[in-house]
């Protein structure tokens, strides 16, 4: 086989291998909400590096100014009930941008037992009696990827701030088998993401296969 087509073999597989992968993304979808949650999302984000949590443990680093509400310890099989702090449709945006489309993060350690979500919701005000919410509560059970690391597991959205003004408020109700989990949002084009592990397994294999044909190459 010569090196030209070693090497648009090993591009293909790659390609394969990673639409595969896009493709079998678990999408857990709410009808009544037009939210959906991501359980085998192909990006990871960084909580500490991107942006803040609403509900989390201490190791979030929140930007002064835009508090959170801290979970307690939990874990061995608890429940966890939580409402996030109430913001301002203004501090939201200073979060996402310009546009009013937002993702939630989910970063959850767990132990040989999955998490379960029972319920997330965004509750909006307009600040003149007029409320509105999106409210995801299809009871979803989910296995960690990147467990204990603070990066997102899970990816939740469709989120959309139908106000200019007013308040918003979040409320997450979950199992929590293991620790403090984070929930923290994510912005309509966030800049941090990390290739899944087997991404990274993929890429490195390419790698090592082009270098392979170049020293072919080289040789021949």
């Amino acid at each position: 086989m010569t090196a030209t087509r070693t090497l648009t073999t090993v591009a293909a597989a790659i390609a394969a291998a990673l639409f595969a992968g896009s493709a079998g993304a678990a999408l857990v979808t709410d009808p009544d909400s037009g939210l959906t949650l991501d359980t085998a999302p192909g990006v990871s984000y960084q909580q500490t590096l991107d942006d803040p949590c609403v509900i989390g443990g201490p190791d979030c680093s929140n930007p002064a100014g835009f508090p959170q509400t801290t979970a307690a310890a939990g874990g061995g099989g608890t429940s966890s009930d939580y409402s996030s702090p109430t913001y301002s449709i203004a501090q939201i945006l200073g979060v996402i941008g310009t546009t009013n489309a937002f993702t939630v993060g989910l970063d959850y350690n767990d132990t040989s037992v999955p998490q379960e979500l029972r319920r997330f919701e965004a509750v909006y005000d307009n600040g003149s009696g007029t409320t509105s919410s999106q409210v995801f509560d299809v009871v979803t059970s989910l296995k960690t990827v990147y467990n204990g690391t603070g990066f997102s597991d899970f990816l939740m959205s469709g989120f959309l701030l139908p106000y200019t003004t007013g308040t918003v408020k979040f409320h997450a109700a979950w199992f929590n088998n293991d620790g403090r989990d984070n929930y923290f949002l994510i912005g309509a084009e966030p800049t941090i993401h990390v290739p899944e592990p087997a991404m990274l397994g993929l890429l490195g294999l390419g790698a090592a296969a082009l270098g392979f044909a170049g020293r072919r190459r080289r040789t021949s």
